[in-house]
């Protein structure tokens, strides 16, 4: 982990990036918008614990100092995605989480250094 993992993010799933893409090919002229969780951001530490818990076993940690360029809080503005697109995310986080860890269990991936119980 690089840093203290106090870092937070507003973590997004992948079906509701996608849809929020999707939906962005629509045409409403020049305007940001940006897909994205819009909820608050949850730490690194957080998302670790709540895996683990899914899980049933501790995450091994190995720290390493926090990279420079490394932002503490991202939290993405999805106001003009609901204004423009009629776009927001569907997945909260716990749900989301446990469809990541189903999906691992259920395809088994080759990676020798992802091991799941």
């Amino acid at each position: 982990m690089f840093g203290d993992g106090n870092q937070s993010r507003d973590f997004t799933y992948v079906t509701d990036i996608a849809s929020g893409t999707i939906a962005a090919l629509r045409e409403v002229g020049y305007e940001i918008i940006n897909p994205g969780g819009g909820g608050e951001p949850v730490s690194l530490l957080e998302i670790i614990s709540r895996l683990e818990a899914l899980l049933g076993r501790w995450a091994q940690l190995r720290h390493e100092p926090i990279h420079k360029a490394d932002i503490k809080i991202t939290l993405a503005d999805i106001s003009n995605a609901l204004r423009l697109l009629d776009w927001q995310p569907q997945m909260d986080l716990a749900t989301g989480l446990a469809c990541c860890v189903n999906w691992y269990r259920s395809n088994k991936p080759s990676s020798a250094e992802i091991t799941l119980p």
